[in-house]
């Protein structure tokens, strides 16, 4: 997920998560998963405020800059 930097700080990047939760809840998926550059620090807050948990990292797991993920989690239906 992206927001353009104009548009950020309003709350899109929160309604569109919210909105793939409730797809995902009703489509009855248990858990999510994501990744996020490991330098990304504002992604990584937002996340956490979100819910995701800190789950893993991959090396390498972007290669144009070459950098490291944070792999997160979050369960939708218990």
């Amino acid at each position: 997920m992206a927001v353009l930097p104009e548009a950020r700080r309003r709350g899109c990047a929160t309604r569109l998560l919210l909105q793939a939760k409730r797809e995902c809840e009703a489509a009855g998926v248990k858990k999510l998963f994501l990744e996020v550059r490991k330098d990304n620090a504002t992604a990584l807050r937002f996340y956490e405020r979100q819910g995701f948990e800190r789950v893993g990292e991959r090396q390498g797991y972007y290669s144009n800059p070459l950098g490291d993920a944070v792999v997160m989690a979050h369960k939708v239906v218990e």
